[in-house]
């Protein structure tokens, strides 16, 4: 694969273009890009494409792989942006919708405030479904219900909802975590050990259970 002409990071100033009927320069202060109308462009692709003219019409030439496109104006720019995702010589470009401001955790647990900005992540944000799942005792059903599927789309069109079924081998590879890494901090352990049970029965699923309780005092001393 080549990448000899690998596109420079947004940051290096935009070369001019040409007004190919008067030969001149046509720019504006700290690089930016006049359209034909004399309005500057502001969207973000055209860091990494130069407006030149062919014949009667203005191209977009991609300063990566150096094709030709429809040049902006009433076309828009997103047959650009779709080019910039898959063009493989262009390595610096971010489509800045996809980028949300990530939430951090404040002073109260229970307080959210805005931090930096950040990329989707899918596998996060399936993840934090499971894990609330597990800590309010939702049923697996709710990820298939309509209601949570038009809330999920609302806060992020890009988080695909998973099914239950996945939901529930989410569950047991926590569980297989949870459980290797409680063996661990027992392993350690150098005091004793007590373990209490107790038994309780399901009456929708008329299934027996019993719940194993192990009580020690840790190397701070705290029970």
């Amino acid at each position: 694969m080549d990448f000899e002409n690998e596109i420079p990071s947004p940051k290096t100033p935009v070369t001019p273009i040409i007004n190919f009927e008067n030969n001149e320069d046509v720019e504006c202060e700290e690089g930016c890009i006049i359209g034909v109308n004399g309005r500057k462009l502001t969207s973000a692709v055209w860091k990494y494409f130069t407006r030149v003219q062919v014949g009667k019409e203005m191209k977009a030439k991609c300063s990566g792989c150096k094709k030709l496109f429809t040049g902006g104006g009433k076309n828009g720019t997103t047959h650009l942006k779709d080019h910039l995702k898959r063009c493989l010589k262009v390595k610096n470009y971010v489509d800045v919708k996809q980028q949300l401001l990530k939430p951090t955790m404040k002073d109260s647990p229970n307080t959210l405030g805005i931090g930096s900005k950040y990329k989707f992540n899918q596998q996060y944000s399936r993840n934090a479904l499971v894990s609330m799942i597990l800590n309010h005792e939702y049923p697996l059903a709710m990820v298939d219900h309509i209601g949570f599927k038009r809330y999920s789309y609302s806060l992020n069109p890009d988080f695909n909802v998973i099914s239950r079924n996945t939901v529930k081998v989410d569950i047991f590879r926590e569980y297989n975590e949870e459980r290797r890494l409680l063996e661990k901090v027992l392993a350690r352990n150098k005091s004793r050990i007590a373990f209490t049970s107790d038994m309780c029965t399901c009456t929708n699923q008329r299934k027996g259970y019993m719940a194993v309780t192990a009580h020690y005092i840790g190397d701070d001393w705290i029970l």
